[in-house]
């Protein structure tokens, strides 16, 4: 199956995001559990990750595991993680114009002074690699549904 790409305008921009690969989506994906999944186990009650998979999480958990996750949320895995997905990002508009710039190059002074903008471009992002994993573990992290994945031809 080939790699997706969609697009959002965010802030005044039109950010361009692809897919990661199967390889590098699996080191995000386990740098994402690694923060997530304690925060989140704590708060439904110690279970199995079986059983945090399994649970619905309503504004109150979701904002307990936010609280406890900021905690402890180490600065350098969530560099490497933004720093990843911007690699597989362009932005288009105001001084990059319609064929676009690779985000990795330009992300140090295009976000500067924007964290507002840069947490919902990383939103958006994660939402583009992750949706059908998120979905139902974050409120809002994916709408994809379990449908969306191919089926074994007959």
């Amino acid at each position: 199956m080939r790699k997706s790409e969609t697009s959002e305008a965010i802030g005044g921009y039109r950010y361009k995001v692809r897919q990661l690969g199967t390889s590098d989506g699996l080191g995000v994906l386990t740098q994402i559990a690694r923060m997530i999944l304690p925060s989140a186990g704590a708060v439904v009650g110690g279970g199995s990750i079986q059983e945090l998979m399994n649970s619905s999480l309503d504004g109150d958990k979701f904002a307990k595991i936010a609280t406890q996750l900021a905690t402890s949320l180490n600065g350098s895995d969530v560099n490497q993680i933004i720093q990843k997905l911007a690699a597989h990002t362009d932005i288009l508009g105001p001084g990059f114009g319609d064929a676009g710039a690779p985000l990795d190059v330009h992300f140090d002074d295009h976000f500067a002074g924007r964290y507002r903008d840069l947490v919902k471009w990383a939103q958006f992002a994660l939402k583009v690699n992750f949706a059908n994993f998120l979905s139902g573990l974050v409120p809002g992290g994916g709408t994809e549904p379990d449908s969306q994945v191919p089926q074994k031809q007959k």
